[in-house]
């Protein structure tokens, strides 16, 4: 992931993210979408943020959706 950030103004910035394809797909870059709005949300009204920690590393949540989108065959015993 590239990140750039810009100051457009004295209280206006911008935030650019890249992010490649394999590494994101639609479901990933709104979840990292709503997490940005969230925080910025927080922090500019001067709160502490709110996101809960992580439950999963990378690995265990690849593993899972890799299990989850296997295709489920019959088994000799079916």
């Amino acid at each position: 992931m590239n990140r750039r950030h810009g100051r457009l103004g004295e209280a206006e910035h911008i935030l650019l993210l890249t992010l490649h394809h394999i590494v994101a797909d639609a479901w990933s870059a709104r979840l990292v979408a709503e997490e940005l709005l969230t925080l910025h949300a927080e922090l500019s009204e001067g709160r502490a943020p709110s996101l809960p920690p992580l439950t999963a590393t990378f690995a265990e949540g690849a593993r899972a959706l890799r299990e989850k989108r296997a295709p489920k065959f019959p088994s000799a015993q079916d």
